[in-house]
């Protein structure tokens, strides 16, 4: 259930004419917990390296180097819960939208051609991510990353794929997108 808040600031960022089909926000409890065996791994592995170091050598290094680990765990797993709990996801009837909250407010707006490749992935707990467009990171080196982008952990994600597919044009979805992308999406996410 949107916010009052969450709701006003939505329908500010359509367009005239445009319709609201559906509007929903992740689980941050349960993308978190994706998160855990990260953080809870994080934390002793470094206690137990800050230890050791000690222990060998008298050495404050290794646990100053160990604690500032640590504190990078708490810092992505807040920061996380943070930008999950501010994002916004919608479907209109021109495009799908992403609506980041945080500071400075941000709107992400895919129309049908954007969308290379709708594909679902299920969680067990009945959400799942819909992933629908890739971000392309490139590196200084010349290495460039694909990465699956989306709604995250959404309710009804299989209502929500069908919601996206009428959008789209048929061939949005069926053969569109290059063998690598295609490829990265049957073994990371069937």
């Amino acid at each position: 259930m949107l916010t009052p808040q969450k709701s006003t600031y939505l329908h500010t960022q359509l367009a005239p004419g445009e319709t609201l089909l559906w509007a929903g926000e992740t689980d941050v409890t349960g993308r978190m917990k994706k998160l855990r065996p990260f953080i809870f791994l994080l934390i002793p592995f470094n206690a137990l390296f800050c230890g050791l170091t000690l222990g060998a050598n008298n050495d404050w290094n290794g646990i100053i180097f160990g604690l500032f680990w640590i504190v990078v765990g708490v810092v992505v797993w807040f920061g996380q819960r943070a930008h999950l709990t501010n994002t916004l996801y919608a479907i209109t009837t021109q495009q799908a939208l992403i609506l980041k909250l945080g500071n400075p407010k941000k709107t992400e707006c895919y129309p049908p051609e954007k969308m290379t490749n709708i594909h679902l992935a299920n969680d067990k707990d009945g959400r799942g991510d819909v992933l629908f467009t890739v971000r392309v990171h490139r590196g200084r080196n010349g290495t460039t990353a694909r990465v699956p982008y989306g709604f995250l952990a959404v309710e009804n994600p299989a209502q929500v794929r069908t919601t996206l597919l009428t959008l789209t044009r048929p061939s949005a979805h069926v053969g569109n997108t290059s063998p690598q992308i295609e490829n990265y999406f049957r073994d990371h996410f069937d």
